[in-house]
């Protein structure tokens, strides 16, 4: 598995702001960073800009809308469709990761709904693998949810790092206890989805774990 790894770490006494470099295999990235997300890549590709964002690491978004993933999880087209679209994406050196912002109500909570989007992203050979929360869930059905994601990842052989990627929630309770879920699973990375919002308690349990 790519060796993940936070290392060069640098705090300032006076601001506590830190500095630190992210070792993903071979890749030294800086941080603090911002990695771009696909629309903001696309939207300078009209100007015939390859590379126009710094950053070694590319967030694939996706808008799902309902009818979306119900395409990708029953059709067989539009499964093989987004995994060619999703390998092409970017250069072949930069590590990827795969984001659907799921919309009007659409989730995905069956493990053969999640099995399909796990193939998904091995079919299109992305470097590190999301499992996604949403507020719908209960604790018991998210970590159901990473289980099933391990016990995938060794049955198929897949030598990437994992990352649950949870959403920020307005409850302190329930985020410092989703945290020490997603942590008890010894993850090499942890994602947090602030829905376009500010969620102060949500930003201080990371903060504080």
């Amino acid at each position: 598995m790519s060796t993940v790894q936070l290392a060069q770490i640098k705090t300032d006494e006076k601001t506590g702001a830190s500095q630190s470099e992210l070792r993903i295999g071979q890749h030294r990235i800086p941080l603090p960073n911002r990695f771009p997300i696909s629309p903001e890549r696309n939207a300078l590709k009209p100007a015939g800009v390859k590379d126009p964002l710094p950053g070694e690491i590319a967030v694939l978004a996706r808008l799902a809308p309902p009818e979306t993933v119900k395409k990708i999880l029953t059709q067989e087209d539009a499964l093989k469709s987004m995994a060619r679209f999703l390998s092409r994406e970017t250069a072949p050196d930069a590590i990827r990761m795969l984001y659907l912002a799921f919309k009007g109500g659409a989730a995905v909570t069956k493990t053969e709904d999640l099995k399909t989007l796990l193939d998904l992203q091995y079919l299109a050979g992305l470097d590190i693998i999301t499992v996604q929360h949403s507020l719908d869930f209960s604790l018991e059905d998210y970590e159901s949810q990473l289980r099933f994601a391990e016990r995938w990842m060794e049955e198929r052989g897949v030598d990437k790092p994992m990352m649950p990627v949870i959403q920020a929630t307005e409850n302190k309770e329930t985020s410092a206890k989703l945290l020490a879920l997603v942590e008890k699973h010894e993850p090499s990375m942890i994602g947090f989805d602030l829905r376009g919002g500010f969620y102060y308690h949500a930003l201080r349990g990371v903060e504080e774990a």
